[in-house]
């Protein structure tokens, strides 16, 4: 039966492929905006050792979190991307 398939049994006809969960990579920094200042928490080593190396030993914290103003958020954001971190975004409400 060269090129031909065979259905041995009816019931082998109703299958459905198991679904696919989207994985999201686990987040290096978590960033929070409270639109005064944006806060950037740590949340794996290479986090940590990037935001270590990155921003001034004076930058003032919030829990684990280093706080800066919101104009310097954004080539902070860049450089992590540029890094290869992960982040997870989000704001306070």
């Amino acid at each position: 039966m060269t090129g031909m398939i065979e259905i041995l049994d009816d019931s082998a006809s109703d299958y459905t492929p198991p679904r696919t969960a989207r994985v999201e990579p686990e987040p290096d920094v978590i960033v929070l905006d409270d639109y005064s200042m944006v806060v950037f928490y740590p949340h794996t080593e290479a986090g940590e050792f990037w935001l270590d190396e990155n921003l001034p030993d004076d930058c003032p914290m919030i829990g684990s979190g280093c706080a800066v103003e919101c104009k310097y958020a954004g080539p902070i954001v860049e450089g992590m991307i540029a890094a290869g971190l992960n982040l997870k975004l989000g704001a306070h409400r």
